[in-house]
């Protein structure tokens, strides 16, 4: 389950000029109960975007996102 405040890591892409490129880093902002239902921020763009929940990814199109790990006080 996937909560406002979560950190994600961009794991599958699109072409490098894109914000969502692979290893971005983002935030989820929003939750819906909807079709589409998670936000995902990326950081430092203002650029974000509905994802579907697919276990513990988010993907839509060609973009997925994981679950950022914790690393002491910082993500990954």
């Amino acid at each position: 389950m996937w909560e406002v405040g979560d950190r994600v890591v961009v794991t599958r892409g699109i072409k490098a000029s894109s914000v969502f490129e692979t290893k971005a880093k983002g935030t989820v902002i929003a939750i819906d109960e909807s079709a589409i239902p998670v936000l995902v921020e990326i950081d430092g763009t203002e650029t974000s975007m509905w994802f579907y929940e697919n276990g513990d990814d988010l993907v839509w199109g060609g973009i997925t996102c994981t679950r950022a790990k914790k690393r002491k006080n910082n993500y990954y």
